[in-house]
């Protein structure tokens, strides 16, 4: 039988400690631009990611 072990799967692009605060402070500034949210994370953090990644951390983070 096989076992499964922990953390097998794919690393987490986005940290939801020290990542989060800088979405939360973009998401802030721009409520209704959650493009424009994106395009100046993405600078900010400088990782490419996209935007269905992005999104996806704001639901599932409750941003």
């Amino acid at each position: 039988m096989v076992t499964r072990k922990a953390g097998a799967g794919r690393k987490a692009i986005l940290n939801k400690t020290s990542d989060k605060k800088v979405i939360e402070e973009q998401i802030g500034l721009y409520p209704h631009q959650p493009k424009k949210a994106y395009a100046i994370t993405i600078e900010k953090l400088s990782i490419q990611m996209s935007y269905k990644t992005f999104k996806r951390f704001l639901k599932k983070y409750s941003i």
